[in-house]
């Protein structure tokens, strides 16, 4: 069985800080689309907060399994990763 977790990490003004878990999915697939949202409100709270004035000084690297999302000035950014866990068996605590 497999399935794919979302997970990101970011530094802000130079403070590195653990991220946090978005979800276990079925598929990739599923996977992406939720990293597709992720990085869209990742964006509206960096615009809405004033980490930076527009949209145009994001500067967003996608990937088929991540996406960064960093600011021009480089003192913001965020990394979304998508794993894939493999399990030969589930086992029940």
């Amino acid at each position: 069985m497999k399935v794919y977790t979302l997970t990101n990490a970011w530094s802000d003004s130079n403070n590195l800080a653990d991220g946090f878990c978005y979800g276990v999915f079925s598929t990739a697939e599923k996977a992406r689309q939720a990293m597709k949202k992720a990085v869209e409100e990742t964006k509206e709270y960096w615009i809405e907060c004033e980490k930076v004035e527009d949209e145009d000084e994001i500067e967003i690297t996608e990937e088929e399994y991540s996406c960064t999302l960093e600011s021009c000035d480089e003192a913001n950014f965020e990394i979304f990763k998508i794993e894939k866990i493999e399990f030969d068996k589930i086992f029940d605590d």
